[in-house]
Parts: C-alpha cells; sequence; structure tokens
C-alpha cells in the first residue's frame, strides 16, 4: 500500500495539490538545492522525498525545488538523482527551512550518458554531453570514439587510426571542434583529418547546437562539439590522476597524468599540468592483421591561472604529436590490385604478422595551441572577457612510391607538407539583470596555409571578421534565447593559382541568426529551436587537386562552389517517469548549395590505381530523430536503450549520398552490487549494438564500366564502387570496482569476433572492421 500512497503523493504535489497541506498546522516549507558535488552545477529533475510522510517534489530544470504543507516532526530527507549515489538526511522540523545537497555522480551507477545542463556564464541554455567519469570507460581511445555515447553522435573512420565526429549525419566543416574554447584548426585539409586533441585532455565533451552556437561561428551548420579540459582553478589543493588502459587488438595501450592545485592559500596561483602517450600495432580483424595500422602519440598540456578579486587571468598551451599508419592495401599500385579488393576477389589481402613498425605510407601530425584569456568583473551585472589564441599545425605525409634506390634524405623527406598558422582573437560584453542576459562580442581570426612537396592544395591567407549579439530572458515558464552574427571572409589564393604578387581574392559574408525557446513542464522540458547559418567553401574544396594520401583517393575540387546556407528546426523533449528519464529530438536541416564529394572515376597515377571523387553541389535535406530511455528496474539494476536515426537525400535529383550513418541501435544492462568490505560498488553491464545495411545508399556501378565510361562521360549522376556493407550485430561487456582511489574496468569488445564492415569508415572498400578486443582500464586519484 505503501508504493501506492508515495505515487499518488508525488503526483498530486507535481498537480500542485498537497494532502497533507489540508491537515491543520501543517505550514512549514522546506526549500533547497541539489547540486552536482564536483561542478556545483544544479541536477536537474532530482527526487525529493520525506519518507515518514511519503511527500516528495522534482527539482526543477535548476536543482531547486520546494515542499509545502510539512507538519512539525523529525523526518528522512531522501535525494536521488539518475547517476549518482543517493543521499538521506535526518532533520527536525519546527519551522521553514532551507537545504543544498551535493551528491556525486557515480560511475558505478548506469552511466549517465547524457548530460544535460544550462550554464549561465556562457548563455548556454542547453548542452548534451558526457562527464569525466563516463568518459573513463573510452580511455585511451580516440576522441570521436569518447564521444560516442552523445545521442546522435556517430563517427567518420578512415582505416583504424583516423575518426571524425559525425553530429546527425554532418561533419566536417559543419561539425565545429572547440578545444579549451577555442575553435580547432587542421580539418581545412580534408573531411578525413581527425581532430589533433589529446582525448585525456578532456574532462567533458558535449555537443551545441542552433542559437547556443551562434556565440563561436557562422558555420556550426551541424553543431558545435566542445572539448573542455578541468578548470584551472577548480581545485585548491594538490589533487591528479594516474590513468593507464591496455588493449589485446593491437598489442597497445596508452598512459596519462595530471596534476592540478593552487601555490598557496596566500598565493592566488593555481597551475594544471598534463602528460599521455599511446602506442599501438597492427589491428586484427577476426581474420588477418591490417598491415601497417599502427599508431603512436606523445601530448602534453599545461595551464596556469591567477584570481583576483574581481578579475582573472590564465594561459593555455597543448602540444599534440601523432604518427599514423595508413593501411598498406587502401595504395595500390595497378587497376588489376584495385579492381581484385574492391569486388570481393582478394577480401584479405594481408598475410604478414603482427608488427609495431610503421611504415610507408605514413602520416606524421602535430598541432600546437597557445591560449590567453582574462576576464574581468565591472560591477554586479557587467563582464569583460578578451581571448587571443594561435594555433599551429602541420601534417607530412609519406608516399609509398619514392622512386627507385632514393637516397636517405629523399626517404626523410615527405611528400607533401603542410603547415596551417591561425590566429584568434574575441572580446565579450557580457551583462546580466535579474531574469534578462546579454552577450554583445566580435572576432577576428587570420589564417596562412602553405605547403612543400606535390601539389594537392594551393598555399593561401584568410581572414576573417565576425560580430555577435545574444540575448536570453525568461517569460514565465518560457525562456528565450535568440541572436544574430555577421561574418566576413576574404581569401588570397597563390601558388600554383594565382601568384604572391597577383593573388585568386574570394570574398563571402553572410548572416546568421538563431531562435530557441524552453518550456519547463512538470516533470521534463521542451526546446524548440530554429536557425540559419551559412559558410564560406573550404579552400581544399575549391581547389583540391590530386592524391588525397589518407583516404587513398583522388580528390579534384570545383572553383565555382557557392556558399552554403542552411535552414534548420528540431524539438527536444525530456520527462522523468518515475526511475525512467526519455529524452528524444527530432529535426530537420535543408541546405541551399549543399557540398558534397561524388564518386567519379577510376584513375592509374604513377603513385598506383585509386578511386576518384570530385567536390559538387546541390540542395540537400537532412531530417532524423534520437531516442534514448534509461532508468533503473530495481536496486542496482539499470539499462539504457538509445536509438539514432538519419535520413538524407539530395533534393535536386532525388539521388542518396555517400557516407550518410545507417539507423542504430543499442541496449545496455548494468548490475551494481552493495560494498564488499574493501571492494567499492563492483558492477557488470552487457550491451548490444545493431546497426542497420545503408539502403538508401546510391546505386554500384561495376568497377570495369566505372574505368571505361570515365573517359566518355557516362557515368550515372551518383553511383558507389561497392554495395554499402551488411547490417551488423556487436556483442560488448564491462566490469568494473574500486578499492580506495583506484578504479578498475574490464571490457570485452566485439565479443562474437563478428566479421563485419561499416558503411562510415573510407576504407570499407579494401577491409574489415577490427575483431575481438579485451581491454583493462585502471584509474588512481590523489
Amino acid at each position: 500500500m505503501k508504493p501506492f500512497i508515495w505515487i499518488v503523493s508525488i503526483l498530486m504535489s507535481l498537480l500542485g495539490v498537497d494532502a497533507v497541506n489540508a491537515q491543520d498546522n501543517c505550514t512549514i516549507q522546506i526549500d533547497g538545492q541539489v547540486v552536482d558535488a564536483e561542478s556545483g552545477e544544479g541536477l536537474s529533475f532530482a527526487s525529493v522525498i520525506l519518507q515518514e510522510s511519503s511527500q516528495g517534489a522534482y527539482a526543477d530544470s535548476a536543482g531547486f525545488f520546494s515542499l509545502k504543507g510539512i507538519c512539525v516532526g523529525d523526518y528522512t530527507l531522501r535525494v536521488t538523482h539518475i547517476g549518482c549515489a543517493p543521499q538521506k538526511k535526518v532533520i527536525r522540523l519546527s519551522g521553514d527551512t532551507t537545504f543544498v545537497f551535493s551528491l556525486n555522480h557515480d560511475e558505478s551507477i548506469l552511466h549517465e550518458f547524457v548530460v544535460v545542463g544550462e550554464e549561465e556564464k556562457e548563455l548556454v541554455l542547453t548542452k548534451i554531453g558526457v562527464r569525466e567519469a563516463q568518459l573513463e570507460s573510452t580511455t585511451g581511445l580516440q576522441l570521436a570514439e569518447q564521444a560516442l555515447a552523445i545521442p546522435g553522435m556517430r563517427m567518420q573512420e578512415t582505416g583504424n587510426t583516423i575518426a571524425k565526429p559525425v553530429f546527425r549525419g554532418l561533419q566536417g566543416n559543419r561539425l565545429l571542434v572547440l578545444n579549451a574554447g577555442v575553435r580547432q584548426e587542421g580539418q581545412y585539409w580534408g573531411s578525413e583529418h581527425a581532430p589533433e586533441i589529446d582525448p585525456f585532455l578532456a574532462q567533458q565533451v558535449s555537443v551545441i547546437e542552433g542559437v547556443d552556437a551562434l556565440r563561436y561561428a557562422p558555420d556550426a551548420i551541424g553543431g558545435l562539439l566542445l572539448v573542455e579540459p578541468a578548470d584551472v582553478f577548480g581545485s585548491d589543493s594538490l589533487s591528479g590522476s594516474l590513468t593507464g588502459m591496455g588493449a589485446t587488438n593491437g598489442r597497445g595501450g596508452a598512459l596519462g597524468g595530471e596534476l592540478m592545485g593552487r601555490v598557496s592559500e596566500k598565493f592566488p596561483l593555481y597551475f594544471r599540468g598534463q602528460i599521455s602517450s599511446r602506442k599501438f600495432g597492427d589491428m586484427k580483424t577476426p581474420d588477418v592483421f591490417l598491415v601497417n595500422t599502427g599508431a603512436e602519440e606523445l601530448n602534453y598540456s599545461y595551464a596556469l591561472g591567477w584570481k583576483g578579486d574581481a578579475w582573472k587571468a590564465e594561459v593555455f598551451y597543448s602540444n599534440f604529436n601523432q604518427r599514423i599508419g595508413i593501411y598498406r592495401y587502401s595504395h595500390l599500385g595497378n587497376l588489376t590490385d584495385l579492381y581484385e579488393v574492391i569486388t570481393g576477389i582478394r577480401s584479405n589481402p594481408d598475410t604478414t604478422d603482427f608488427s609495431y613498425d610503421i611504415n610507408r605510407p605514413y602520416q606524421d601530425i602535430g598541432h600546437e595551441l597557445f591560449k590567453g584569456r582574462v576576464e574581468v568583473e565591472l560591477d554586479a551585472e557587467n563582464k569583460i572577457e578578451a581571448i587571443y589564441s594561435r594555433q599551429f599545425n602541420s601534417r607530412k605525409e609519406f608516399d609509398v612510391h619514392v622512386g627507385i634506390n632514393p637516397s636517405a634524405e629523399e626517404l626523410a623527406r615527405p611528400q607533401l607538407d603542410y603547415a596551417l598558422t591561425t590566429h584568434l582573437g574575441e572580446l565579450v560584453w557580457r551583462n546580466k539583470v535579474g531574469a534578462l542576459s546579454r552577450s554583445v562580442g566580435v572576432t577576428g581570426l587570420f589564417r596562412e596555409n602553405t605547403f612543400r612537396g606535390r601539389n594537392f592544395m594551393p598555399n593561401y591567407r584568410n581572414s576573417s571578421f565576425g560580430a555577435f549579439a545574444l540575448e536570453q530572458r525568461n517569460l514565465g515558464i518560457w525562456k528565450l534565447k535568440y541572436g544574430i552574427r555577421y561574418e566576413r571572409y576574404d581569401a588570397d589564393i597563390f601558388n600554383p593559382i594565382g601568384s604572391e604578387d597577383d593573388p585568386l581574392n574570394l570574398s563571402f559574408d553572410g548572416l546568421s541568426a538563431a531562435l530557441a525557446a524552453k518550456k519547463d513542464l512538470e516533470s521534463g522540458d521542451l526546446t524548440l529551436s530554429a536557425a540559419t547559418f551559412w559558410r564560406a567553401p573550404a579552400v581544399n574544396e575549391l581547389f583540391a587537386s590530386g592524391l588525397h594520401h589518407g583516404v587513398g583517393a583522388i580528390e579534384q575540387g570545383n572553383s565555382e562552389l557557392l556558399q552554403e546556407r542552411s535552414y534548420s528546426l528540431s524539438a527536444t523533449w525530456r520527462r522523468v517517469f518515475g526511475r525512467t528519464r526519455v529524452l528524444a529530438t527530432a529535426y530537420t536541416n535543408y541546405i541551399e548549395n549543399y557540398i558534397f564529394l561524388n564518386p567519379n572515376d577510376i584513375e592509374l597515377t604513377i603513385r598506383g590505381a585509386f578511386p576518384r571523387f570530385d567536390y559538387e553541389q546541390t540542395d540537400a535535406l537532412y531530417w532524423g530523430s534520437d531516442i534514448q530511455v534509461d532508468g533503473q528496474l530495481n536496486k542496482g539494476f539499470a539499462y539504457l536503450v538509445t536509438a539514432s536515426l538519419v535520413w538524407a537525400q539530395n533534393v535536386g535529383t532525388g539521388d542518396f549520398f555517400i557516407n550518410i550513418p545507417a539507423h542504430q541501435f543499442a541496449l545496455e544492462f548494468k548490475k551494481t552490487w552493495d560494498d564488499l568490505n574493501k571492494i567499492k560498488q563492483p558492477w557488470i553491464a552487457l550491451s548490444g549494438n545493431y546497426t542497420m545495411e545503408q539502403y538508401r545508399a546510391p546505386e554500384v556501378f561495376p568497377f570495369e564500366s566505372v574505368f571505361e565510361a570515365g573517359s566518355t562521360s557516362t557515368l550515372p549522376s551518383s553511383f558507389d564502387f561497392a554495395a554499402a556493407p551488411d547490417g551488423y550485430f556487436l556483442l560488448g561487456a564491462r566490469a568494473g570496482l574500486r578499492l580506495g582511489q583506484t578504479s578498475f574496468q574490464l571490457g570485452v569488445e566485439n565479443m562474437l569476433n563478428t566479421t563485419y564492415r561499416n558503411y562510415m569508415n573510407r576504407f570499407r572498400y579494401y577491409m574489415d572492421e577490427q575483431g575481438l578486443n579485451i581491454t583493462l582500464r585502471i584509474k588512481h586519484n590523489f
């Protein structure tokens, strides 16, 4: 009977009817807030229950709650939130009172894959992401792999060493990445280049879109991925961690360490230092080792901060160094080899044993980021923030073919050597008066790109200037946010197109604007969003010509491309039903002058035989839905169900595009036990992931027909060199526990050693995906 009374009481409380309130002399009120113990952020929809009277309430989106009509007496107040350890407090009530509860996110409970929060300081209405505790399960993987827990997030792979995030089907220049608050540069050489960011650096990875992204860029057509390191001002005492990861597939692992704190109580200088390293050898499918698929990295970063009474300043520096092997059989020497591999006649060309060696073809990649930031609090209502950053990117590509009897100097020299330097400055004013918040700012950016070696893309200098204004206000149960941004983009192209003295000049400009409305519901909220963004065509999309090393393909730019313009609508609904939480998003994105790579030909060059892709332009429509349901069935037994559905179509011709994610569904169950002596919160999880065949893929045009028709221009408007792979199911398992300050996680991926190919892997023409992999992750906090 008691559960029934509890449910009725909760429902009546949500409906604003409090049964106890009808009793005489029961007029006490409890107000309070439930916050994250680590970040201090309010925890939305936390449950607060008085166990003796069954009176309860849910916290609002900022973590605030209120209980009314309580009688004098002794009570036990129980506070719960999905993803956190419950907390109890025994209280004696004789009058109105206020409490603040700090809950720790508990990694032993089912991962709270979705974090939906609001950040007043950045005027961010809503963001979805994963926290540090969840990122521990993906330690040692690439950034794109760490972000896969975000609903709607997928990844575009090139072999097993390059992974790029894809959100709701869009990626590359349409899905921007912000590293430590700075727009990540280095993606302007092609769509397959992975973000050059140390995954150990991230404390939180999240996505914002629409009006929330307007503050950072005019071209976030697909959204913006935020990679946030730990706040340098986050700890007054010395703290840190050591992390290690090992994997059987690739026979490698990763190590990382971090140390942060404040110098002394009288000296408000804060610091944080971090270093990591990764090394893997050849990966293995269920049948063979994939030749030359190893990778190695050495990365580090540091931050210093000084906090005054009304101001604070910080500097940040990161250095990323990576060498990756390019799968040897993606660079084939003649048409016969290419024909046999793509058509499956030679399904397993690899015959060698495992090796840690990284041979040709391979890439050396470097990235540096320096950032300086000052924030001044002018008064209680006004703040000013100034940011300057400099980035330097380098990419050296070493081809298979280096000529006959090359010298040592020729062997050490890359066939293609690119360098990109970017300077970015921002000045932002923030104002908050009551429920009205404003943010106004200007940004300026300068890029210079140079190359040596074989030509693929010309040198260029590019500058852009932007100005934005955002405003957020509360109108009862509605919260509105709207804004506008103007951006002008200029570029000078030279060598080999144009010259230093007479460059080819390009100019684009436009307005971006967005509106979002968020309504608080009884136990959830609803967010509606409309936005229009634009972007200038990237230099590689305009002028690329030749072998794109990383993807093993010829790419041809199109100098006639126009700027893209998107019009997007989305609706996100959250609701808590007892122990179950639901998040559902529906979206559509219409893109005028959509730029895409279209298969066009097979080419035989002195470097081998490769498929050719040309940049083309049309109008495109993307639409889909992301759904997540998570909760607890009973004590210690939790579940998570997700579905990611994406459709895309060429509006002009009705054709389908290549490399659009197929529908994907996932289910995970997790069981957690009570502490057993020194063993804290042991848990085990079993997961299944099903990816459908992409049935909306372009038709396949026979390899030999492509080669013959290429010279006669009789190819269809849309086709692919190979059919979309079959759908596949992957089974996985994880287990973990804590001993003191040390946590252990054991994982098994692709438990059934399933042979499959991923439609989102640009090397799906050449190779199967990885087979069975067993991982062990250990983290010690101090």
